[in-house]
């Protein structure tokens, strides 16, 4: 039979078909066929087609793992799911018959042709079947599957089903299938009393476990049951030869689940094997005591000696011998008959063996004529001496006097020449005497007072040992001696310490007198300074100690206390005083978020003992791998970080003898900082010969200066620095007697306008502005900042205005109509004046009173309103040509309207021929007289007309440029 997988199904390509019935399925299926079709058109109807048949495609005995391909035919073509195919599920499956029986074995869909269903069933470790076949009629399950006929009949598993397990045409009838799993290897022989392994395997890993029953013969003994764990496939069994009849004989094994006939047992033969004559020693114990008391076991036990093999019709004599194992030199440990006799038709004869001397392992052997012979051990217990009295005496003695210990003791007879005692004078130090012998008295002295437990342990020969009970206490008492004791042995140096500052110690008298009359102890200590006791001390009558205070003065050192009394050896004691570092230590570090380049500043402060105040000395250890030692209390020390980042401060203090770590550490953030820099122009700056001069100050002020003079200073803030508060305020006077004022404040961090002039009046005593240390973009990046600032010098004393190009005309008078205060050309400066007095210029006037001026103002005056050249105003009206000199102060004093010049009409004479009248020449306070240094022509843009009278008073109190203070006359 061959199988191949083609298109996703099993096509049976050459069919052999078993002994009990083979015919062409082809032919068969198309005769059914014929039949239904004439049937369907005699009745008129047809009815679902049946199974005829099942089969295996393959008869013969199957093993684990092997494939068997079942075939169900029907008499019909068919269809699965509606597909003659079968190809489209769900898939029927068939259940199958087979041992251990309890778990449903599937033999699963793999194909349809025609008539016929293809199943397989793949063999598992452990099963077994005689004949194959399927469990009962209704073993076809559909599983959800529809199985149909061409003619779309469904046929029913239930009603129709399978033909019986027991019919001819059903898998069993049709074929020979049979499924052995199970083997047994192992050897085939086995000889009497001796074993064999036999392994039981079940032809591969299970996934549960396997129970197997044994069936032994007589002549064989093993276990059973035995189990194939889960997972494995296999387990061992141990079987053992049997002393009888020898032979060949069978094992069976038989999993459980398999038929209870037989017919699947695993049958293994083996031969036992016959053994020539032979003894063997049975019953009885092996262990025993050397004496009928105090042991663990009995000191005898009855042994038997069996023969085997050979004729029993004469008696036996057998030769009984012994052999010490652990020392050949001891052949009395257990005493045993020398020979035995086994009575003529019996097997066995029972003898003694009794324990002597232990601890012993003894084989003893029997041997006889014609047979092999028999050993056997016997282990003999040793029994421990038995102590019948013991004492120690005296029990108080004086230091260097006997005590006296005997013992006597009682052992078994071969263990009695060999009992040795050990007494133990001092169970602390284990001093001992050994090899002490029983009843002879042995002699100790102590050297040391005190209390001691005394022990004794009695040994025999063999190891046994036994502890008498109880103890003895000695007491030894000592001679006459002072002692000091009690209290700690380190103390500190002051309170506050790891230790105490003091401890009180005991001087004790032993010996005679101990509890006598008074007792002065004199006390002193070496070297002096590091501790102190009392002088003296004293011992109350009928008391044996008094105690005192040792107190640490200064450490770190050892110092030894003498005690000494009339008729008592001097005694010493050691103390050790030990250094109390420094304490109440205080730190201040600052500033904590300095920038780079700043100075930080630390100090410290510490207590310490009298004697240890001039040495403590402080190490700064700042963090970036520099530190500065030996640093004293309350000193000022300063640091500079290089680089930005983060430091860790840390202060260690010491005294010189010990040190502490402070436990405050300081964490300082050093930042790269923000850089603000002022420029202060100096006189001679731009071609200025009239700059002020001020002072400068921030708010807040700057972590540091990296530059601080006169004309430039760098200041440096912390990162956290959003805005500085820049004050400038004037020199009022300066070194050379000159007012000076704010001229402007220029800077990239002021506003969006870069370098935007700012003015300020000569009533501002100082001026603040505010400057930003941030992006213009982004208000938490830091960045640096320039600022210019300018001050303004008089151009004379005493005229309390700025002129910081030294012109003569006021830095704001120029600002205001538009002059240009840094330059001295043309209307700029004094060049546009025609009388080379340097007062302030302008074009035009307006002295009509209904019209307005730019600040809401009458434009007629009293005296008008004087018009910049370059400001635009529509109430301008001209009346006259272009006039250069127009507010003109020569600080002359003049009263023109007094007695000094009668008939002289301001408003008509030209006094001076200059072509302005005088009233003109008045009205802006000029002198109409002098007629010098004018150049070019001036013309009178308006005549004053009617009866206009001007006071000098009011000349002098409105129209004058430098606020109300006169000039010296020119």
């Amino acid at each position: 039979m061959n199988i191949e997988f083609n298109n996703s199904r099993y096509v049976e390509k050459e069919s052999n078909m078993s002994k009990k019935g083979a015919w062409s399925l082809l032919s068969r299926g198309w005769s059914r066929l014929i039949m239904a079709t004439a049937a369907l058109s005699l009745a008129g109807a047809v009815q679902a087609a049946d199974i005829v048949s099942v089969h295996a495609l393959q008869d013969g005995t199957y093993n684990v793992g092997d494939e068997i391909f079942i075939v169900v035919t029907f008499d019909d073509f068919m269809k699965l799911n509606g597909d003659p195919d079968g190809e489209v599920g769900p898939f029927p499956y068939l259940t199958l018959d087979i041992n251990p029986s309890g778990v449903e074995r599937r033999a699963e869909f793999v194909a349809l042709f025609g008539t016929d269903f293809y199943f397989v069933y793949v063999v598992k470790p452990g099963e077994f079947s005689a004949d194959l076949n399927y469990a009962n009629k209704s073993s076809l399950k559909l599983n959800g599957a529809k199985i149909q006929d061409q003619w779309d009949m469904v046929w029913n598993y239930f009603l129709q089903g399978l033909p019986e397990p027991t019919d001819p045409s059903s898998l069993a009838g049709m074929s020979d299938v049979r499924i052995e799993t199970m083997g047994i290897s192992g050897l085939n022989s086995v000889d009497q009393g001796n074993s064999v392994n036999l392994v039981i395997d079940r032809g591969g890993a299970g996934t549960s476990q396997l129970t197997v029953n044994m069936i032994y013969p007589p002549q064989i003994t093993g276990p059973s049951p035995v189990y194939i764990p889960a997972g494995s496939d296999s387990v061992s069994v141990t079987v053992q030869g049997v002393m009888g009849t020898v032979g060949p004989v069978e094992i069976r094994a038989r999993p459980l689940g398999y038929p209870a006939n037989g017919d699947g047992d695993i049958i293994h033969n083996i031969s036992v094997v016959g053994l020539p004559p032979f003894l063997t020693f049975e019953d009885g114990l092996t262990q025993l005591s050397e004496g009928t008391s105090g042991g663990s076991y009995p000191n005898a036990t009855s042994w038997t000696v069996k023969r085997w093999g050979g004729s029993n019709q004469q008696p036996l004599v057998v030769d009984l011998s012994m052999t010490n194992l652990l020392d050949p030199q001891v052949l009395n440990a257990v005493s045993i008959p020398a020979t035995v006799t086994i009575p003529a038709n019996q097997d066995t004869v029972s003898f003694t063996v009794v324990g002597k001397d232990g601890a012993y392992i003894i084989e003893i052997t029997g041997t006889a004529t014609d047979y092999a012979s028999a050993t056997r051990q016997v282990q003999v217990e040793n029994i421990n001496p038995v102590i019948g009295s013991a004492s120690v005496t005296p029990l108080t003695v004086t230091v260097g006097n006997n005590v006296s210990a005997i013992f006597n003791a009682t052992d078994v007879a071969a263990d009695l020449a060999g009992l040795r005692g050990r007494w133990v004078w001092d169970i602390t130090t284990q001093e001992s005497t050994t090899n002490a012998l029983n009843n002879v008295a042995v002699q100790h002295s102590y050297s040391e007072p005190g209390v001691y437990t005394v022990q004794l342990y009695v040994t025999d020969k063999d190891g046994g040992m036994t502890k008498y009970s109880p103890d003895w206490t000695v007491t030894v008492e000592p001679l006459p001696y002072i002692e000091l004791t009690g209290g700690e042995t380190t103390i500190a140096e002051a309170a506050g310490g790891t230790y105490a500052n003091t401890t009180t110690w005991t001087i004790t008298r032993w010996g005679a007198g101990a509890n006598g009359p008074p007792q002065v102890v004199n006390l002193s200590i070496a070297p002096g300074g590091v501790a102190k006791v009392p002088n003296s001390v004293t011992i109350a009558s009928g008391a044996s100690s008094a105690n005192f205070v040792v107190e640490g003065i200064n450490g770190s050192a050892t110092a030894t206390v003498t005690a000494t009394a009339a008729g008592y050896t001097a005694v010493t004691r050691d103390i050790d005083v030990r250094n109390v570092p420094p304490w109440n230590i205080g730190a201040t570090v600052g500033p904590l978020n300095p920038i780079e380049g700043e100075v930080i500043t630390a100090q410290f402060s510490a207590d310490d003992v009298t004697a240890d105040i001039p040495n403590i000395r402080g190490t700064w250890i700042w963090g970036d791998g520099t530190q500065d030692a030996n640093t004293m209390p309350g000193a000022a020390i300063s640091h500079t970080y290089a680089g930005p980042g983060s430091y860790i401060v840390t202060l260690v203090v010491t005294d010189g003898e010990s040190q502490v770590q402070y436990t405050t550490q300081f964490n300082v953030e050093v930042s790269a900082g923000i850089t603000l820099n002022v420029n202060i122009p100096a006189n001679g700056a731009e071609g200025l010969e009239n700059i002020g001069t001020g002072s400068i100050t921030f708010d807040p002020a700057p972590s540091r200066f990296a530059v601080n003079t006169a004309t430039f200073i760098s200041a440096q803030f912390r990162d956290s620095v959003r805005t500085v508060n820049v004050t400038a305020t004037p020199h009022q006077p300066d070194a050379n007697g000159f007012n000076n004022y704010h001229f402007q404040f220029v800077s990239d961090g002021i506003s969006e306008a870069n370098g935007q002039p700012l003015a300020f009046g000569n009533d501002v005593a100082s001026a603040t502005v505010p400057v930003s240390l941030r992006s213009d973009n982004n208000a938490a990046e830091p960045q640096d900042r320039n600022l210019t600032v300018w001050f303004s010098r008089e151009w004379m004393q005493g005229d309390n205005r700025g002129d910081i190009d030294g012109d003569g005309l006021t830095d704001e008078w120029e600002i205001k109509y538009g002059l240009n205060p840094r330059s001295v050309i043309g209307r700029n400066g004094g060049g546009g004046c025609p009388t080379g007095d340097r007062l302030p210029n302008a074009p035009y006037v307006i002295l009509n009173p209904s019209i307005l001026d730019p600040d809401g103002e009458p434009a007629g005056g009293p005296f008008g309103y004087p018009i910049p050249v370059t400001e635009t105003w529509t109430g301008y009206a001209p009346v006259g040509p272009y006039f250069n000199n127009r507010l003109q102060f020569r600080g002359q004093t003049l009263d023109i309207w007094d007695d000094d010049f009668p008939g002289l009409d301001p408003t008509m004479t030209d006094s001076n021929g200059d072509g302005i009248n005088d009233g003109w020449t008045y009205y802006f306070w000029a002198n109409a007289i002098n007629d010098t240094n004018f150049v070019g022509r001036a013309y009178d843009p308006e005549t004053i007309t009617g009866s206009l009278v001007i006071p000098n008073a009011t000349i002098r109190s409105l129209f004058n440029p430098r606020a109300n203070n006169l000039l010296p006359a020119s």
